[in-house]
C-alpha cells in the first residue's frame, strides 16, 4: 500500500495491529459495573459451596423446616425457639405468606392460603 507521508504508515499500522491499548477498568463504567455484579454473585457462590460445604439446592432445607412449614406441626410440638424464630422473621420481613398462613397477620383468613399450605406439603 502506498502512504503520503510516514505518520499516515504508523497510523495504518497502528489500526491493523492485532494488539490494542490496555484501558484501565475504572475509565469504563459499565464494565466495572458488570465486573463488581458478578464478583460479588461468585463471591457468594463460592462461599456457599466451600464455607457451608452444602449444595446450593439443599441450602434452604433449614429454613424450611424451621420456619416455612411451621404451620403443619402440632402446636404442641413446635418449640419455643421455633416460635420465637418465626416471630422475629415475620417482624423484620413482613412476608404475607408465611405471615398468613401461620396466622400472624390479625385479620387474615388462613383458609384463603390453602394454595400455599398445599405447596408447602409438597415441599416437604
Amino acid at each position: 500500500m502506498i502512504f503520503a507521508s510516514e505518520s499516515e504508515k504508523e497510523d495504518w499500522a497502528t489500526l491493523r495491529s492485532p494488539v490494542r491499548k490496555c484501558v484501565p477498568l475504572t475509565s469504563r463504567p459499565v464494565d466495572l459495573i458488570y465486573f463488581c455484579f458478578f464478583l460479588v454473585r461468585f463471591r457468594r457462590r463460592l462461599f456457599v459451596q466451600l464455607i457451608v460445604l452444602s449444595p446450593p439446592s439443599q441450602i434452604h432445607v433449614p429454613a424450611t423446616l424451621l420456619l416455612d412449614v411451621q404451620h403443619l406441626y402440632p402446636a404442641e410440638l413446635v418449640p419455643s425457639f421455633m416460635r420465637a424464630m418465626l416471630h422475629s422473621y415475620l417482624q423484620m420481613s413482613n412476608d404475607p405468606l408465611v405471615g398468613g398462613v401461620s396466622g400472624y397477620f390479625s385479620g387474615t383468613n388462613t383458609e384463603q392460603f390453602l394454595w400455599f399450605k398445599c405447596f408447602t406439603v409438597l415441599e416437604v
